[in-house]
């Protein structure tokens, strides 16, 4: 419970605490997405040429899966397994659960921001041949002893800036 009283998005006093309504919608979401990958993958392996597609082994179905869309379904198939089990235990009422959905995406908009943001300054530096034009700047006038110093601290730099690993990731 909050210092000033429950917020929100905190169970109401009297409401047992179970781990499954934790567990359950968690490891659903892991297992969608790692299902989503797979079948996503696998469709899309299947789908290529007979004489490019490589072998249906789990590295080439992961290389060739979009895991941005099986997190979204999987995001979407943890939380109705979420709200079924608040309804089915009667810990909320379907009002209040969509009530304390719309408190949650509150608390993510910030986030999903930010990585939004991160993808696009991502997208851009591969754009614009950031890395390209690095490797023939650098190509000869830099010692290879002091590269991941300079990518440390550029790293470090980019991620003060940014604010986000994610954007971090993207860009360096």
């Amino acid at each position: 419970v909050a210092e000033g009283g429950p917020g929100p998005l905190d169970p109401k006093a009297g409401t047992p605490l179970r781990a499954v309504n934790a567990l359950l919608p968690f490891g659903t979401i892991v297992l969608a997405t790692f299902g989503g990958m797979l079948a996503d993958g696998a469709a899309k392996v299947r789908s290529l040429p007979d004489a490019s597609r490589p072998p249906l082994s789990l590295v080439s179905i992961l290389s060739h899966s979009d895991s941005i869309t099986a997190l979204i379904w999987a995001s979407a198939a943890g939380w109705l397994s979420a709200l079924g089990l608040v309804l089915a235990q009667g810990a909320l009422a379907l009002d209040e659960a969509m009530a304390a959905w719309a408190e949650g995406l509150k608390e993510v908009l910030e986030p999903m921001l930010v990585l939004l943001l991160a993808w696009a300054l991502g997208a851009v530096i591969a754009d614009v041949g950031t890395a390209t034009f690095l490797a023939r700047s650098l190509r000869e006038g830099l010692p290879r002893w002091s590269l991941p110093p300079i990518v440390a601290l550029l790293s470090h730099a980019i991620s003060f800036a940014s604010g986000s690993s994610f954007g971090t990731m993207g860009t360096v």
